[in-house]
C-alpha cells in the first residue's frame, strides 16, 4: 500500500466545499466588513484607546436605566388632555371608589 507521507495535497483535491461553509462565509463577510469600515485605521485606533481610557478611567458608563425613562418619558414640560395631569380627577371624570 502506498501511503503519501510528506504531507503534499495535489490541487485537485481542494473540497471547493469550503467556500460554501456558513463558518467560512461568515468570518468572510466580518473580514469585507471590517476592510469598508476602516476597521484598525488610524481614526478607529483612536476611538478604541480612548473608549479604553474611560473605562479604565471611570469617566465613561452606558446610563442607568432610570435616566433613560426619566429622559424618554418625563412630564416636564407635557401637554396632557382633557383628563388632566396623571391621578387627577375631574369631576366629570370622578367615580365612586376611584383610587390614584
Amino acid at each position: 500500500m502506498d501511503v503519501d507521507t510528506n504531507g503534499f495535497r495535489c490541487i485537485a483535491a481542494l473540497d471547493l466545499s469550503v467556500f460554501t461553509d456558513p463558518h467560512f462565509l461568515a468570518s468572510a463577510h466580518t473580514f469585507q466588513d471590517h476592510m469598508y469600515t476602516g476597521w484598525m485605521a488610524d481614526v478607529h485606533l483612536e476611538k478604541v484607546q480612548a473608549f479604553e481610557r474611560g473605562v479604565t478611567d471611570g469617566s465613561l458608563h452606558a446610563p442607568w436605566k432610570d435616566e433613560v425613562w426619566e429622559k424618554d418619558n418625563g412630564t416636564k414640560g407635557k401637554s396632557y388632555g382633557l383628563d388632566g395631569p396623571p391621578c387627577s380627577q375631574i369631576e366629570s371624570n370622578a367615580r365612586a371608589g376611584f383610587a390614584c
